[in-house]
């Protein structure tokens, strides 16, 4: 007999190892349905037309290209030249890169009170905020994923650049009023 039967004999200590298990559960419900919540609030958010036609990805594209990015037929940017500021990954093809949030967005609608019950305007804006992006190449903002700025910063060699890149995300939180 293990301690945890031994101890559920007890009556006071058995309704407490009851009213546990059910908190526990609960508490795995909650994080269930506030993962399925950031799933649809997810789906909803898009790149939205920003300046001269443009969406974000490709306005942020356009911008962060260190020669003119061309331009195809379809308006999107068919060439450039990025390089992703932290591997110094190179490439003259926009599919390359990915547009990335400095703080996740699911951070973000985390710590802004009542996000899930703004306005899709509001969201979508929190959502293209250029104060929050940086263009870095897709392989990296893949393995950088939801990684909270501190955590991220960690990874990163370059001592200004993991300077530069936390002051931002502060910048940007100071911006919210939010603390992660």
């Amino acid at each position: 007999m293990g301690i945890r039967e031994f101890l559920s004999d007890v009556p006071i200590v058995g309704e407490l190892l009851d009213m546990a298990e059910i908190a526990d559960g609960v508490a795995e419900m909650a994080a269930g349905a506030a993962a399925e919540g950031y799933a649809a609030l997810r789906e909803k958010m898009e790149w939205v037309e920003v300046a001269d036609g443009m969406d974000t990805r490709t306005a942020m594209l356009a911008e962060a290209s260190e020669v003119p990015p061309v331009l195809g037929d379809d308006g999107e940017i068919a060439a450039g030249l990025w390089t992703d500021p932290y591997t110094g990954f190179s490439s003259s093809d926009p599919g390359d890169f990915e547009i990335d949030h400095r703080v996740p967005f699911k951070a973000v609608a985390d710590a802004v009170p009542g996000f899930a019950d703004l306005p899709l305007d509001e969201q979508l804006a929190h959502y293209n905020d250029p104060d929050n992006l940086q263009v870095l190449h897709d392989g990296h903002n893949a393995s950088k994923g939801d990684a909270l700025p501190g955590d991220y910063a960690e990874r990163i060699d370059d001592s200004s650049i993991r300077a530069r890149f936390l002051n931002d995300c502060s910048r940007y939180m100071g911006k919210l009023g939010i603390q992660l």
